[in-house]
């Protein structure tokens, strides 16, 4: 992104000085030095959440991100995703089966965490100048950080107009929460993607897990038939692979 071109602070006289700060609220985002992807997405250590509708199906994930090599995430209170440097996990649990235990994932691509797409997505939009509007409105806190709230609407407008709203802390640049929804009539729930960050600082690293027994309290025949490891599977009835 392009860096705009300044006058000097010796150069500037006080209503020239005002002006420029004004319009670097105000203005599209190519004059906006917040909107950056690497400092909209370099929070770390920090407790997020997320939903996403779309009409079909709603999803709910929350996780904490200690850094870019450790963290975890959990889809709709059930499957457990955790990231210890090059290694991902994941444990299952159901209640009436007992605790699957965590399981290494093999050959599979480190998922992504909670501010690294809702940061995509908000750059994505705000460089889109053609088809989206964004304007500062104000301060906004969020997690105990001050920010500056952004309002995004789709030029079109029409019955389906998009709509949103950010937060992106004033100390860093970092995005603290974003909302982009599609109105769909009247009595109906928008659909669309959120995310906010719920507290900041205070998380220890994840340890690797161990995956000794990933089916413990499974209990033998429905070990056998689910297990995506057969020889984990046997060990736990006491049999030894063929």
């Amino acid at each position: 992104m392009p860096t705009p071109l300044v006058p000097s602070r010796k150069s500037q006289k006080p209503g020239i000085a005002l002006l420029l700060a004004s319009l670097s609220l105000v203005g599209c985002s190519r004059t906006q030095a917040d909107w950056n992807l690497a400092r909209l997405s370099s929070l770390a250590n920090y407790s997020w959440s997320y939903s996403m509708d779309n009409g079909v199906m709603r999803m709910n994930l929350t996780g904490v991100f200690v850094n870019a090599g450790n963290y975890e995430y959990q889809m709709n209170q059930g499957a457990k995703t955790r990231v210890v440097g090059a290694q991902v996990f994941e444990h299952l649990a159901a209640a009436p089966l007992g605790n699957f235990g965590w399981t290494l994932l093999r050959g599979q691509r480190r998922p992504s965490e909670g501010e690294g797409p809702a940061a995509r997505h908000f750059y994505d939009i705000v460089t889109n100048t053609g088809a989206y509007r964004t304007q500062a409105s104000g301060e906004c806190r969020v997690a105990g950080e001050v920010g500056t709230q952004y309002l995004i609407s789709t030029r079109n407008g029409g019955p389906y107009a998009q709509h949103g709203r950010a937060c992106v802390a004033q100390r860093g640049g970092a995005l603290l929460s974003f909302s982009f929804l599609a109105a769909t009539g009247s009595g109906s729930a928008p659909l669309g993607d959120r995310f906010v960050v719920t507290r900041i600082g205070g998380f220890p690293p994840f340890p690797v897990p161990s995956t000794a027994s990933p089916f413990a309290g499974m209990g033998c025949r429905f070990a056998v038939t689910h297990a995506a490891n057969l020889a984990q599977a046997m060990k736990v009835c006491g049999k030894k692979t063929p």
